[in-house]
């Protein structure tokens, strides 16, 4: 799965779309409880924007810390602190 877009390099979204890339079938969605899988995408503007999750089959989006929990049913303490752009650096680039 391509990376596009400055937001999927820090956490949470780094993690969870690593995890969700090394999985062998797509996990259900918490909505329609279709395993369609879920695309990349991408939620608000600027330095605000996050990485989340879209249910192929029924459009629900989800943040990758409701993602990491709600869809791959791991522990949020097991998820990485979250970044932010200034963190990374990444303020020149957006």
């Amino acid at each position: 799965m391509a990376t596009k877009g400055w937001y999927w390099q820090l956490e949470p979204a780094k993690s969870a779309l690593a995890r969700y890339s090394s999985l062998k079938d797509p996990p259900p969605c918490p909505k329609c409880c279709l395993a369609a899988g879920f695309a990349k995408d991408s939620n608000g503007t600027g330095r605000n924007t996050n990485g989340c999750f879209r249910c192929k089959a029924c459009k629900l989006k989800l943040r990758a810390k409701d993602f990491w929990s709600e869809v791959l049913k791991l522990p949020l303490d097991a998820l990485p602190p979250r970044e932010l752009p200034q963190d990374a650096g990444k303020l020149d680039t957006l």
